[in-house]
């Protein structure tokens, strides 16, 4: 009997402390009226252009208050201040990589067997013109890596959602 009450005390104390030490601070970006949001946590990168002056920040969330946040533990961002969101798209960010890492080491092989052959001229017209292309597409998706959430109250918002002050139960 003594066993099975350490057990549950203990199992007790292991899941409080569990639920203490995940408690944190999240900071969200929501379009209002809809479900859709995006969430950051302390360590996460975040870009964001500060309204009043137009200077853009990036750089790993380091610490939150309840209206500010840290970027690399050095700069402290207000809420209030933020006026545009970058948000990394990640499947173009990846199309762009392949396309400049498949890009440059296809020109690179063609120069290298070119020359390894003694061909004339090392690399072919073609050759350069696909390696070129395929390098150019990565850099013409650019644009597309990051999408601008303007904050505004209106088609975004941002905010700190505090987990914890958050009770345990519910009060009747």
């Amino acid at each position: 009997m003594k066993r099975i009450a350490f057990s549950i005390i203990l199992l007790f104390l292991l899941g409080e402390t569990g639920f203490q030490l995940f408690a944190q601070k999240i900071l969200v970006v929501e379009r209002p009226g809809t479900v859709k949001n995006f969430k950051y946590e302390p360590s996460d990168w975040i870009k964001i252009k500060i309204l009043p002056s137009g200077k853009i920040l990036a750089g790993k969330i380091s610490g939150m208050t309840d209206s500010s946040f840290t970027i690399n533990k050095t700069t402290m961002v207000k809420l209030s201040e933020i006026g545009i969101v970058f948000k990394r798209r990640w499947g173009f960010l990846f199309l762009q990589q392949v396309f400049i890492l498949a890009g440059i080491p296809y020109l690179g092989i063609s120069l290298i067997n070119g020359a390894i052959n003694d061909d004339k001229p090392i690399i072919s017209t073609g050759t350069i013109i696909i390696g070129s292309s395929i390098i150019a597409a990565g850099a013409a998706i650019t644009p597309l890596v990051s999408r601008k959430l303007k904050v505004d109250n209106e088609n975004w918002r941002i905010r700190i959602l505090n987990f914890d002050q958050m009770p345990l139960l519910a009060p009747e």
